[in-house]
């Protein structure tokens, strides 16, 4: 049987052929070189989910037509748990992912299948929020892909709207990751596609909530998402128009939204530290501390604190990382109550009294 990089060559170059087009046509329809083309058929090159999207859509199919050969699609749902989903997603809204991730592993290993079609689709899309949040772009990308190909017929609006919410935070992300520092992006750049692909999907998002409840969270992120894309785009305008919709529906002072703007440094200070370039890790963690710091998020600054340490840890300068955890420590004593639970523990193992 083919492993998983020769299986997806191997379906391309057949659908490619059935579709009677030339490595050279496939390449100009995905925006990319007849080389990446060939590559992928020869199995030298894995294809990203991004670029799979857009082959699937040039040959007119679907990524699950090239995935669900390797992949386990069946979804596990434990149904002796009561409450798992209010569970997910109470973890998934205390930013506590790794016990958010746990209670997922729990259900899969469990193996008792879901066979509620309205409900499966709300589990894949709580996976799909995990698999974001801990950065494993290519794999939410492929489960949203999927819930929206082949479990259509029992999303409802609301639901569709939340996945579009999701693909638009992905893509975003992505291009958070290609260019983290400066906020605005050049045209016609792998980046800057990955901007319009973000303000596509917050805008169907947009239009299946819009009839839904316009102080949701969902909308209100919507809203600011495709604002934080056009504003990255280089159209400030049309952001600022977006970011004061977001007011309008109730962000108080933006403050959940900053929120979520530091989120998205620290997630990319955690890319940039997996790369070891020590310096764009700490000026996003530095820019996340100043958003915290402005709308005053305790519990915010705790993690920034705790990210230098990391990255001074990993960079030997154990000096600079205890000062650091001392930080946090600072931030703790004054606000013990926006601690978490995690936090607490680590100053405990580096010798602090909590």
């Amino acid at each position: 049987m083919p492993n998983f990089q020769q299986q997806i060559g191997l379906m391309v170059k057949e659908k490619r052929k059935e579709k009677k087009m030339t490595q050279a046509d496939l390449a100009r329809a995905v925006g990319v070189t007849q080389s990446t083309i060939s590559q992928m058929e020869k199995n030298i090159l894995t294809p990203t989910m991004t670029v799979l999207v857009k082959v699937s859509h040039a040959l007119g199919t679907t990524p699950s037509f090239f995935l669900t050969l390797h992949e386990d699609t069946t979804v596990y749902y434990p149904k002796k748990f009561e409450g798992f989903l209010e569970e997910v997603e109470s973890y998934y809204n205390r930013y506590e992912y790794e016990k958010m991730g746990t209670l997922i592993q729990q259900a899969e290993e469990e193996k008792c299948c879901i066979d509620d079609p309205h409900q499966l689709p709300w589990v894949l899309m709580w996976k799909a929020k995990y698999l974001l949040q801990t950065y494993q772009l290519d794999k939410a990308l492929f489960l949203c892909f999927q819930i929206l190909d082949e479990m259509h017929i029992y999303l409802s609006n609301k639901l569709k709207g939340e996945i579009h919410r999701v693909l638009g935070d992905i893509y975003y992300a992505q291009s958070v990751v290609l260019e983290p520092i400066h906020m605005e992006v050049e045209p016609h750049t792998e980046s800057y596609r990955n901007c319009e692909e973000a303000l596509f999907h917050y805008r169907k998002g947009y239009s299946y909530l819009h009839f839904e409840n316009k102080t949701s969270d969902s909308y209100k992120k919507i809203l600011y998402g495709i604002g934080a894309s056009l504003q990255r785009m280089g159209e400030d305008e049309g952001a600022q128009e977006y970011y004061e919709k977001c007011i309008r529906r109730g962000a108080q002072d933006m403050k959940n939204y900053k929120s979520y703007e530091g989120s998205i440094h620290l997630a990319n200070a955690h890319v940039w530290l997996g790369r070891k370039d020590y310096g764009k890790a700490l000026f996003l963690t530095q820019k996340a501390l100043m958003v915290y710091e402005e709308i005053d998020d305790f519990r915010n600054q705790m993690t920034c604190h705790l990210m230098y340490a990391e990255i001074y840890e990993d960079m030997k300068n154990i000096e600079q990382a205890q000062q650091s955890y001392q930080s946090c420590y600072d931030v703790y004593l004054a606000h013990p109550e926006q601690s978490r639970l995690d936090f607490i523990q680590t100053l405990k193992e580096k010798g602090f009294a909590c």
